[in-house]
């Protein structure tokens, strides 16, 4: 989920065709940009923003904000029938609590038209969803389950949420609201409070958030089990997630779906120079810079992409069949050995 903006279009090209044939992509929350060139299956992620799909409006308090345009929201499915699902992103690992924030320098008019923003202005996405926000949380999450089942209704479409677990009540709340009410979304994305950007606070990035998205996914996967709801959702997995042994363990804590976004950026040749809010990335890859993304030649960059991700793919599977399955998603907690260390005292806890 890497949004065309903080990633130029070249980069954006690159991932799209370089997934072909082997795993879909997420769009971020910048819009529907150049992540659907290749015609793969397409995740549209509804970031707080609302870019591409929301208009901005006047709050009672004077602030500005965006909320979704259905009608905008129905033509962009309408015509890309290659997105498969909707997202909405409700917070990211890399910083949990906090909205994005675009500088101006990097909002081409190519990319503001895609967001449906100013070009040149930088552009700060609020924290929450304007049409959730409430004083207590379970009326949050009473209005997240209706917003949800809003665009589900509109799109015929399922709808998915992207993560970070923070207050564990929270989490609850949502967990027995799905129950009680039969709504909620078709899918969870979890993300661990491990999760990157270069962009992204280092107070946020290594202090905010609750555990590894793998113990977060294993916590959630055991919270719906016990509800009897877990079949009524696919969860995923994202955050550090870039190598088979990590895909096997969050398979082991419950997930179906792997996401990735640092194993493809590092084939594609990010070196985590941590310039990426500064429109002066040295590899070219998040930086709109005409000078810097000469050197991004899509054929050569996608290969790469397309060759990690079939080596992904073909090792993961290699680890399935050596634990004596032939579905990843069969690994289970007893095909693994879990040491303890000082960060993970009770991890046995989570993989019950």
């Amino acid at each position: 989920a890497m949004s065309y903006g903080p990633i130029n279009h070249k980069a954006a090209e690159s991932f799209s065709i370089g997934a072909k044939g082997i795993g879909y992509v997420n769009t971020g929350e910048g819009g529907y940009g150049p992540h659907g060139v290749a015609g793969n299956d397409v995740v549209f992620q509804i970031g707080t923003a609302k870019y591409g799909v929301g208009d901005e409006i006047k709050q009672n308090d004077g602030s500005s904000t965006r909320i979704l345009n259905f009608d905008v929201l129905k033509d962009l499915v309408r015509n890309h029938p290659n997105i498969g699902m909707l997202q909405l992103k409700i917070s990211q690992g890399a910083k949990p609590g906090l909205g994005g924030h675009l500088p101006g320098g990097k909002i081409t008019p190519e990319i503001a038209a895609v967001r449906r923003i100013q070009p040149y202005r930088t552009s700060i996405s609020p924290s929450q969803h304007a049409e959730i926000v409430s004083a207590t949380p379970r009326e949050t999450i009473a209005r997240l389950m209706d917003f949800i089942d809003s665009i589900r209704r509109a799109t015929e479409l399922p709808v998915g949420i992207k993560l970070c677990m923070g207050n564990l009540e929270e989490i609850e709340l949502l967990c027995q609201a799905m129950k009680k009410t039969g709504k909620g979304p078709d899918a969870i994305q979890v993300d661990g409070s491990d999760g990157g950007t270069g962009a992204g606070p280092n107070l946020f990035m290594n202090y905010v958030g609750y555990g590894s998205s793998i113990e977060t996914c294993a916590l959630l996967h055991q919270k719906l089990s016990r509800l009897k709801i877990r079949d009524r959702v696919v969860l995923s997995v994202s955050g550090r997630i870039y190598t088979p042994i990590h895909a096997a363990m969050a398979f082991a804590a419950g997930a179906e779906v792997i996401d990735s976004a640092r194993g493809p950026m590092l084939a594609l040749g990010c070196i985590q120079s941590l310039k990426c809010h500064t429109n002066h990335c040295p590899t070219g890859i998040a930086t709109n810079h005409p000078w810097r993304i000469r050197g991004l030649d899509i054929p050569e960059k996608s290969t790469r992409v397309h060759h990690f991700l079939k080596g992904y793919h073909h090792d993961t599977m290699e680890i399935t069949r050596i634990c004596g399955h032939l579905d990843p998603r069969d690994i289970r907690p007893s095909d693994l050995r879990l040491v303890k260390n000082s960060y993970y005292p009770d991890i046995e806890k989570y993989f019950v």
